[in-house]
């Protein structure tokens, strides 16, 4: 299963990618090395950042078997929080490959980056190479972690809306604060990004959250915001209210 509709309340097994299964129904295949430990029989798994969820209802070892929670649709390459890859060797291949097809300097986002040895690795290879590591804010092994983080990176991504999955509540703005505190401290880039204004595809005026997140990313010190481009049309009236929190 690749691009697909998740109906609610069925079943589906979320599988190894290697691993083959014939006659076992609606197989969703993640990559990914093993699965986390916290997983429990009745515990919740999110597709992306919330938009869908599954709740276990059988762990195997190569397998999961879950029942949908809601109604979604599942895209390729979108995460499902139920583990990762930690490749070190894929990752720079795949850095050396854009370094062959760009001939500019170009940025790499770094997704579940955890530690400043993973990223110290990455950066001796990409030495005098044309290249920006960023990683994504979204999970560490400590969050004093963080500003080590962002001092040997080229900048920072505050992934919030995975954040806000894998960390406790009380810990996000935390994590925030602390991000930005020390990319304005190294002057580097702090780039937010997860649905930003996307209330503007269906108003005229943005909604009192997409306002009062825009507050929030103005005083972390963000220099960069990724919209949707489902928004493009509207990015006239956005910059005219960015400029007004910087007057």
């Amino acid at each position: 299963m690749e691009n697909g509709r998740v109906e609610k309340e069925k079943t589906y097994m979320i599988a190894k990618n290697a691993v083959t299964c014939r006659g076992c129904g609606d197989i969703i295949r993640i990559v990914v090395d093993e699965y986390s430990k916290s997983l429990a029989i009745n515990s919740i798994i999110y597709f992306g950042d919330g938009e869908g969820a599954f709740r276990i209802t059988d762990i195997q070892e190569n397998y999961l078997v879950t029942e949908a929670m809601n109604d979604f649709t599942i895209f390729k390459n979108k995460g499902i929080a139920c583990g990762y890859t930690s490749d070190t060797d894929k990752g720079i291949k795949i850095i050396d490959k854009i370094n062959t097809i760009f001939d500019r300097k170009v940025t790499v986002l770094l997704s579940f980056l955890q530690t400043k040895e993973e990223l110290d690795l990455l950066k001796k290879h990409c030495d005098l190479k044309n290249i920006q590591l960023i990683p994504k804010i979204e999970l560490v092994e400590d969050k004093n972690y963080i500003p080590e983080i962002v001092k040997h990176s080229d900048g920072v991504l505050l992934a919030r809306g995975d954040m806000g999955l894998i960390n406790d509540i009380n810990d996000l703005l935390v994590i925030c604060h602390m991000a930005s505190k020390q990319a304005n401290l190294e002057q580097k880039r702090l780039i937010a990004a997860t649905d930003i204004m996307t209330s503007y595809e269906s108003r005229v005026f943005p909604s009192r959250a997409d306002m009062f997140d825009l507050c929030m990313l103005h005083e972390l010190g963000c220099t960069d915001i990724v919209l949707s481009y489902h928004i493009s049309p509207h990015i006239d009236e956005i910059i005219n209210l960015v400029s007004k929190l910087s007057n």
